[in-house]
């Protein structure tokens, strides 16, 4: 059936919706024009949270015209909304054909305001002004559905004036396709009184014609003036005369700034950048010579550290870290060579100073310890996964089998079965995704695997297995086996006397879970091994008879100080409480698990960078949601 296109719309749009606006309301209000057919509130997939806009889908196009005509600009828990047609090809909203860019406008001008001033020169798909801290700003977007309407707008509307304000009409450019070149000014340092809107167009005017000009003022009754202003020249040029003949200039016993008027996103970036640059140089600077030093004892001040470190060279600077009065037992000394620093980290790493071995390093940014921790972690994880050994089990003996030998999935064997006997598919055992060389690799296993050991057993596969000794396969998600130089090597089954090969291979594969268990966690077998010293076995019997809460306390106490330690070796020392909790509510489900990890640096390590970086992650969602 062909497409229509001329069938009428039943589509509507409908945005600004205020966070506490549901389906139920939507079809409440517009329900009231016309049987709906559906209504979707489009929300956040990890929050929930409405996204602020919607689709109504009615039976009728008279009735989404209708709706469109009468609920436009309707109010929604106290906020107006935006109503316009559901266009399925975004190409007309892209291209920017038919938008216009409206500015100067008068002080609190809506939606509603904006269209009727524009609505007598055509069909409007959309009228926008933004809000800045829910004010709304004195600029807006106008989009025609045909470009000889925007065309008409632009004619009559640029230069008029309403309200005392001159409007500025022009199309709207796309920002990657705007021109570097600048025109529009930000000026400071301005008077706060005795100064008006002619005295700053007098002060400007000489450079060249300008297009419009604005002074800042409060929203009091006075309309006191803030003492900046902005300035939109119609040439580059003369803007950029302007910023060389007037900036730094004294005007009324102020000198002025006058600079490129840059959007709040820009300026941010710019100071970002800025910051990154002087932090990056003041770490080149110090660099081999800045030494960080943990494990300091309370009782050791600024002057007490110049005393122990003085001895190998000259000290520029040095500091021990306090928080709010309290000693944070890290500090930082700087030497004036790299040779003095050396001899220092030789001398005092490990050293007792009042009771306490001291830490001594070279100092290194937050960004750079996250980097080697991080490192680090995924070396120690693909060395864990890459040296897991075949595992052997033991199964009941098919007859042909000899007692206690090692046969292996896979490989061929003799079978001894009766004529045309047909295997039944047999479950496979699941390998975790990382131990998968790749996703082609893992669907050649799969066929390989499924069809030899289903069908083609039971219609003279064993025969062709029997010819192909050497044949190679390539791993896949449920068969579980190492590769060595591209040849997969099959994990071997030890079968004993008393079974028949199908069951034999049958209940190998319904007890792939151990298989799995073992292959999943080459780092929990690291812990079971530490875990089984008779220190750790005490250790757990000890804890197993206290009381929940009093067990967590205990773990606690002793994960803690490991946790802080790694922590203020990444700057991030007031988190170590939140990560021991977090720690603390997996150790529950595994006591074993977390005594074993406590005295193994490296794990430990990992395990806080984990938490640390879903901690972050959740506070950065939480930010975004609050915005």
């Amino acid at each position: 059936m062909a497409y229509n296109q001329t069938r009428k719309p039943n589509s509507l749009w409908v945005g600004d919706l205020a966070p506490s606006v549901s389906e139920e309301k939507l079809r409440k209000i517009f329900g009231a024009i016309g049987p709906v057919y559906t209504i979707r509130l489009c929300r956040d997939h990890q929050t929930r949270r409405s996204l602020g806009y919607g689709y109504i889908n009615y039976v009728s196009p008279e009735h989404a015209e209708l709706a469109l005509e009468k609920l436009n600009f309707a109010i929604i828990d106290d906020r107006p909304c935006r109503v316009m047609w559901v266009h399925r090809d975004p190409w007309l909203r892209k291209s920017g054909k038919g938008n216009l860019f409206v500015k100067n406008l008068p002080t609190g001008t809506a939606d509603k305001e904006l269209q009727e001033m524009f609505q007598e020169f055509g069909d409007i798909l959309s009228v926008k002004i933004p809000k800045r801290d829910g004010s709304l700003l004195n600029y807006g977007f106008v989009h025609f559905k045909e470009e000889k309407c925007a065309d008409a707008a632009i004619q009559k509307m640029n230069g008029e004036k309403v309200k005392g304000n001159t409007l500025v009409v022009d199309r709207f450019v796309p920002q990657k396709e705007r021109t570097k070149a600048i025109t529009n000014l930000y000026v400071k340092n301005l008077p706060t009184s005795d100064f008006t809107e002619e005295d700053f167009e007098k002060l400007f005017g000489a450079f060249g014609k300008i297009s419009s000009i604005k002074l800042a003022r409060d929203t009091d009754e006075a309309k006191t003036l803030k003492g900046f202003g902005f300035v939109d020249y119609v040439q580059p040029d003369d803007a950029k005369k302007a910023i060389e003949a007037l900036n730094g200039k004294e005007f009324k016993s102020k000198n002025l700034f006058v600079g490129p008027h840059l959007p709040k996103w820009m300026r941010k970036k710019a100071l970002k950048e800025q910051r990154e640059k002087e932090k990056i140089s003041q770490w080149e600077k110090y660099a081999g010579t800045n030494v960080f030093i943990k494990n300091v004892a309370e009782d050791i001040d600024e002057k007490k550290l110049n005393e122990l470190f003085s001895k190998f060279g000259e000290i520029k600077s040095s500091t021990v870290k306090m928080e709010n009065g309290i000693h944070r037992g890290f500090g930082f000394v700087n030497f004036s060579t790299q040779e003095a620093a050396t001899k220092a980290i030789t001398a005092m790493n490990n050293k007792i100073v009042n009771g306490k071995k001291l830490y001594v390093a070279l100092a290194q940014s937050k960004e750079e310890r996250a980097r080697k921790l991080q490192d680090m972690y995924s070396k120690q994880m693909m060395g864990a996964y890459t040296n897991v050994g075949p595992q052997a089990y033991m199964y009941p003996q098919a007859g042909p089998f000899p007692p206690g030998r090692a046969i292996y999935i896979g490989q061929p064997q003799p079978v001894v079965r009766p004529p045309f006997y047909r295997m039944p598919p047999q479950p496979m055992a699941r390998v975790p995704n990382h131990m998968m060389v790749n996703n082609a690799m893992g669907r050649g296993m799969g066929r390989g695997m499924g069809r030899g050991m289903g069908r083609g057993m039971g219609r003279g596969g064993d025969r062709k297995m029997q010819q192909n000794t050497g044949f190679k396969l390539t791993p896949n998600a449920r068969n579980h086996q190492q590769m060595q130089g591209g040849v997969v090597q099959m994990q071997p089954v030890m079968v004993p006397q008393g079974a028949q090969y199908p069951q034999v291979q049958s209940q190998q594969m319904m007890q792939g879970s151990k298989v799995t268990q073992q292959a999943q966690a080459p780092v929990a077998q690291t812990q079971s091994a530490q875990a089984s010293t008779p220190e750790m076995k005490n250790m757990e019997a000890a804890l197993m008879k206290m009381d929940p809460e009093e067990r967590r306390s205990a773990v606690g106490e002793m994960l803690y100080p490991k946790v802080e330690s790694c922590l203020e070796a990444m700057g991030k020392g007031e988190q170590a409480g939140k990560i021991t909790g977090m720690l603390l509510e997996l150790g529950e489900s595994d006591l074993k698990g977390m005594l074993a990890i406590i005295p193994n640096e490296r794990l430990l390590n990992g395990k806080v960078v984990e938490a640390l970086t879903v901690l972050e992650e959740g506070e950065e969602e939480e930010v975004a949601a609050e915005k």
